[in-house]
């Protein structure tokens, strides 16, 4: 099993100096094939972990829990609560008495020869090699054959429950019990109660010694107290209410850690000040713990298995998202001496969190806890599961990742999409990259803004000013810790001026030489781009001035050409009345084919295209027209002729 790593940083601030208690203690979850109800674990004498079940006997793991096996052979009952060392022996304590093995756990025999009470609570050695056993209801037992044979011990607590025993070295035993707590020498002659600083507190669950000579001792109420003086004296230096302390233990670093059923794994290096380590302990129920000189350590729970835990002298503080090639500061600290020539590296994992492959993004030489001004490759993918981590060289130390998840976008390389040659006093639209998270923020040169679309990220521009506009997208992530930006140049063109029609007999002339487009009524005449320009029938023209940069000026005012008109010769072609309100009668001229009218600008207004045969004359509704002038235009096979007429209302 792969360990993925939980933290939960334990200090205020990156930088507290001395205040700094311990190093980063991270836990996680044990192979799987070990779950439910734990009631203790314990490193044999071979190194590996053995984990005691309430309901499936003993599990062994000799990769520290990224494997379990079931080790039950010989065993009658499979509810485990102790375990004891005696050199290559293995001893354990069940409902169903005490069993040894000599191999390891690959199989068990019973050691229950006098033992009138078979639920065993807890086990221990003394200096002189006698073993002792404590049971539920007929208080403890002594085996001085390794044992073979158990006598029950005859003292106050001979009817009471013995919970935990601690053996000195220099021959003094202590018993906790759930009627207080005890103390003798080896030669067991006297047993003194040692508890009167407890006041109601005697249920003992469990006592521990430093290397200092202090003693610790946690009971069921959720209570630890410190004896520096051999058990005279007690100190409570911990409470909890409700919550148990099941066991207390000692590491090989002299720091103490205590399993409390509801609170976790408690820490302290004195054994007076006391902090929460359960970064990724997602149960708190706990029941047992043990320690490795590695700074590993093995918890068991009450429903989800054992739990492994790691110790680190560098913690890592970076969190949020980033951006490719942007620098991010990171921060961390130590809980140890480095050497002067030590570099602190600060590494990248890949996208799930893992190091495998990681990635040096900064480094500093020093010997303390700063920061590292670091910068996130170009080339790095994005993705949501980064991790960075801190190592050392000098001494060469993994430290703990950052425990929270990193956010790293493949640069926001932010990028403008619309015209960039536009012509003066144009409304174009122009369109920015999106990305999740992202907040865009346009600002335009030489250009009134005319909307902003912040679902789609629009920008809409009038460029009213000649000359060279700038648009400008700045990109943000929410949170500030990664933009960019980008900037576009606009080419704002001038516009031809506004041409000027005049004649010359039957030809029109565009006041502009070149770039002219020719116009009778509304439609372009095909082919007519020069600056003068033939005409063959009436109507209205107009022209329009195109320059180098492709921007076209306004439309000139329309030129009336009766060219073929002949209306003073045509008496037959009358209009009346002439103004009109709502109709009027045509007298139309031989073989007319149509009639249309149009307004001054050219746009037709009325049609009537089939009219040959028709009878003379003809009234036409203008009733839909506004007040104004418009031209009549009447088609006929010789030619087209046209009178204007007034509306008026």
């Amino acid at each position: 099993m792969k360990r993925m790593l939980f933290l939960i940083i334990f200090v205020l601030s990156p930088f507290v100096g001395s205040e700094i208690f311990s190093q980063t203690l991270i836990w996680q979850p044990t192979n799987y094939s070990l779950t439910g109800n734990v009631n203790t674990v314990h490193i044999g004498p071979n190194g590996w972990l053995y984990a005691g079940s309430n309901s499936d006997g003993v599990f062994v793991s000799s990769d520290k829990g990224n494997s379990w096996i079931q080790k039950n052979n010989g065993l009658k009952n499979l509810q485990i609560f102790a375990f004891l060392n005696v050199k290559d022996t293995i001893f354990l304590g069940s409902l169903e008495g005490v069993y040894r093995s000599s191999d390891f756990g690959n199989s068990w025999e019973p050691s229950n020869n006098g033992l009138t009470d078979k639920y065993i609570n807890t086990l221990a050695i003394t200096k002189d090699r006698k073993l002792l056993c404590g049971t539920l209801y007929s208080g403890l037992f002594i085996s001085t054959d390794f044992g073979r044979t158990w006598n029950q011990m005859q003292n106050d607590f001979k009817n009471k429950s013995v919970n935990c025993i601690l053996t000195k070295s220099d021959g003094f035993v202590f018993v906790g019990t759930t009627s207080g707590l005890y103390r003798a020498t080896q030669m067991f002659d006297f047993w003194g109660k040692v508890d009167a600083d407890f006041k109601n507190n005697t249920n003992i669950n469990t006592i521990a010694l430093d290397s200092s000579g202090n003693i610790y001792a946690g009971t069921n109420n959720g209570k630890i107290f410190k004896s520096t003086n051999n058990g005279v004296n007690w100190t409570q230096v911990y409470e909890s209410t409700n919550n148990s302390i099941y066991k207390i233990i000692v590491s090989p670093q002299n720091i103490i850690y205590a399993a409390t059923y509801g609170k976790g794994v408690l820490r302290s290096k004195t054994g007076t000040d006391w902090e929460e380590v359960n970064d990724g302990l997602f149960n708190q129920l706990t029941t047992s713990i043990v320690a490795l000189p590695t700074r590993e350590f093995f918890v068991s729970t009450w429903g989800n298995g054992v739990f492994y835990g790691k110790e680190y002298e560098i913690s890592t503080f970076v969190e949020g998202e980033f951006c490719t090639n942007n620098e991010i500061p990171v921060d961390y600290v130590v809980t140890m001496n480095f050497n002067p020539d030590n570099y602190f590296i600060a590494q990248l994992s890949d996208n799930n969190g893992k190091f495998t492959n990681h990635v040096e993004i900064g480094r500093i030489q020093s010997t303390t806890s700063g920061t590292i001004i670091c910068k996130i490759p170009s080339n790095t993918p994005t993705g949501i599961l980064y991790r960075i981590r801190v190592v050392s060289t000098s001494p060469a130390i993994f430290g703990a990742d950052n425990r929270k998840n990193i956010r790293i976008y493949k640069n926001l390389s932010p990028v403008i999409s619309g015209k960039a040659s536009v012509c003066h006093n144009d409304v174009e639209t122009y369109s920015g990259s999106t990305k999740p998270g992202v907040i865009s923020v346009w600002t335009v040169t030489n250009g009134e803004v005319v909307n902003i679309d912040t679902t789609n990220n629009t920008i809409t521009i009038q460029w009213n000013q000649v000359g060279t506009g700038k648009i400008k997208l700045f990109q943000t992530l929410q949170g500030g810790k990664c933009s960019d930006s980008t900037i576009i140049s606009v080419t704002v063109n001038p516009r031809p001026e506004k041409p000027v029609i005049y004649r010359k007999g039957f030809v029109l002339y565009s006041s502009s030489k070149t770039g002219n487009k020719w116009f009778l009524f509304d439609k372009p005449i095909p082919g007519a781009t020069a600056d003068s320009l033939p005409v063959t029938e009436a109507g209205l023209y107009y022209v329009q001035v195109t320059n180098e940069f492709g921007c076209k000026s306004e439309m000139s005012d329309p030129f009336d050409f009766y060219y073929n008109s002949v209306e003073s010769e045509q008496d037959e072609f009358k209009i009346i009345p002439n103004p009109a309100n709502s109709t009027i009668k045509i007298n139309l001229p031989e073989n007319t084919v149509g009639i249309s009218i149009f307004d001054l600008l050219g746009n037709q207004q009325i049609t009537m295209p089939n009219l040959t045969g028709i009878t003379s004359p003809i009234t036409v509704d203008i009733s839909s027209l506004p007040s104004g002038t418009y031209l009549v235009v009447v088609r006929t096979i010789a030619g087209n002729f046209y009178k204007k007429i007034i509306v008026s209302r």
